[in-house]
Order: structure tokens, then C-alpha cells, then sequence
């Protein structure tokens, strides 16, 4: 399983750059899932925060983080301990090694992605047009070291992606093998044939 850290970098790549669409600038923390989207590529990853002593740990409700506010508590030395909300709109990220991090939530309504989401058996169809630019979003480089194992030849030069087809144009499911914490949406490009 991922730590918070780790799902945060895994699906930043896939938030909105585009500022008009603020709420998309932003990675959607609930629960135990980290998720971020920019219409065209889609991504969640389940993570665990470490146990406080003899008691679980306790789980943010939902919340929306800038995520240029996310790649900062990436960036950090120590792991997320905790996550604490005040009555406004601050969140504090709570480090193992004492720190604590404070940022301003976002206010408002993130897209509904639960219902993107395919279920049903996977088809096959034809061909299928992907952009590089959204298939970089899930290269190696987006992951922790150790989410491939060792003696995996192609460690951090390249990952195994799994792409399940529900329709020609249908969001198409991403998957790693060696990180089950994480799945991804990919819109293919439209067929003009």
C-alpha cells in the first residue's frame, strides 16, 4: 500500500494546469484516496497513514488541495503522521518528524469521478488513439522507487501498464501490476476512420 506521499505523487501529473478550470488545479483528498483529473486523464491512488501508537489512524473527510500546495507536502522530508481540519478552511498536514504543514482547502464542487469510472467486462475494439502527452502521466517516474520490485529489469526506466476497454469511447481503465494502490482513466482520442 501507498503512504499519503506517495499517492499524492502518483496522481499530481493528472491535475489541471489550465487556472480557468481552478477546481481541476486540485487533488481531491477523501478518506483513504488521493484523486486528481484534467477531463483527459483521470487518476486515484489508496493510501494508509502509519498507526498513532495502539490506535488506527483517523482519516481526513473529503477536502480539495491547490496542487501546488500537494507537490509541497511531496516535497517534504518526513511522511504525512496525520491529517487535521479546522472549522474554516485550513488543513494541517501533521509530519512524522514533528512539523506540521498548513494550507487554505478549495471551495467547491469537484466532478462526480466515481460514476467515470467502468465497470462491466472489459471489450475488445479496434484501434485506438492515446496522446503521449497523457500516457507520460503514468510513466515510472510518477512512482515511488520501491513500487517496482528489484529485480525488475525495467526498474524506474519504464512500467507495465494494463489497459482495460469498455467502449471506443469510453474512458479506458489504467492499471500497474506492481502498484495495486493506484488505477488511472485514459480518454482515447476519437477514430475518423
Amino acid at each position: 500500500m501507498a503512504t499519503l506521499k506517495e499517492a499524492i505523487k502518483a496522481v499530481l501529473p493528472h491535475a489541471s494546469k489550465d487556472r480557468t478550470l481552478s477546481i481541476l488545479c486540485a487533488v481531491k483528498i477523501t478518506g483513504d484516496e488521493v484523486w486528481a483529473t484534467d477531463r483527459h486523464t483521470l487518476a486515484r491512488g489508496v493510501y494508509v497513514l502509519p498507526k498513532a501508537g495502539d490506535s488506527d489512524p483517523t482519516y481526513p473527510d473529503e477536502f480539495l488541495l491547490d496542487a501546488k500546495d500537494a507537490a509541497e507536502v511531496v516535497k517534504h522530508k518526513s511522511e504525512v503522521f496525520s491529517i487535521t481540519r479546522d472549522t474554516g478552511s485550513k488543513v494541517t498536514f501533521n509530519m512524522q518528524n514533528g512539523s506540521t504543514m498548513m494550507f487554505d482547502t478549495i471551495e467547491g464542487d469537484y466532478p462526480s469521478i466515481g460514476r467515470l469510472i467502468p465497470d462491466g467486462e472489459p471489450v475488445e475494439i479496434g484501434r485506438v488513439g492515446l496522446l503521449s502527452t497523457h500516457l507520460d502521466r503514468f510513466s515510472s517516474k510518477h512512482f515511488p522507487r520501491h513500487a517496482f520490485p528489484r529485480h525488475a529489469p525495467h526498474r524506474r526506466s519504464s512500467v507495465a501498464l494494463r489497459f482495460q476497454f469498455y467502449g471506443e469511447t469510453k474512458p479506458a481503465k489504467v492499471t500497474i501490476s506492481d502498484a495495486p494502490w493506484y488505477m488511472g482513466l485514459i480518454m482515447p482520442l476519437r477514430s475518423h476512420d
